[in-house]
């Protein structure tokens, strides 16, 4: 599994008020990739990572391809468009988003925010057609590669998908301010995906 905090275990998450949240339920609640893999009794793996831009998520996917095997089920989750990331003093890669940025790394915030807006057009500031056509083509390798595979790609954003799912914000009545989806909601999310999957034949 690749992506971003929407498909990163609770317990791994660096974004967000998972601590808070652990806290609350006296536990971490298992995710909608741990559940699917329980029901359908396969090895889990997982190499998401909260805030991760497409790019990341990108490299993660390269780096691990290998360890990828025949008539494995890959996820591959898509972060918002719009995210960059940049290399520090180190060489270390970090990801922005100009919605919830706090830290810019010593980078000039206004740098940070022209580049990312530079990305997006219109009043909905939507991904341009360069930046939609860029994703297109990483779904296209990814997907001949993966022809051996079964193969999910998907994305928390697209059609307003996230807000079809309890949020912990919403099951907490607001104690913890987290858009991300909450235990009910992963649950929720895996059941409907199960259904979604067994629809378009891409498992039984």
């Amino acid at each position: 599994m690749f992506g971003d905090s929407f498909s990163v275990d609770f317990e791994n998450n660096r974004i967000g008020n998972f601590e808070l949240y652990k806290d609350l339920k006296g536990y971490f609640p298992k995710t909608w990739g741990k559940i699917l893999s329980e029901e359908l009794g396969c090895e889990y793996r997982n190499f998401a990572q909260g805030g991760w831009d497409n790019y990341s998520i990108l490299q993660s996917f390269c780096e691990n391809i290998t360890e990828i095997k025949k008539n494995d089920i890959v996820f591959v989750g898509w972060a918002p468009e719009p995210r960059i990331r940049l290399t520090d003093e180190n060489g270390v890669w970090m990801s922005f988003n100009v919605m919830r940025q706090v830290d810019w790394g010593g980078v000039s915030k206004d740098s940070i925010v022209k580049l990312l807006l530079s990305r997006v057009s219109g009043e909905d500031k939507e991904p341009n057609e360069g930046v939609m056509r860029e994703l297109l083509s990483w779904e296209n390798m990814i997907r001949f590669t993966m022809k051996e595979m079964t193969l999910h790609i998907w994305k928390w954003n697209n059609n307003g998908l996230f807000s079809d799912y309890q949020t912990i914000e919403d099951e907490t009545n607001g104690i913890i301010p987290d858009s991300h989806w909450s235990e009910d909601g992963h649950k929720n999310y895996c059941r409907d995906l199960m259904e979604e999957l067994k629809l378009s034949n891409k498992f039984i």
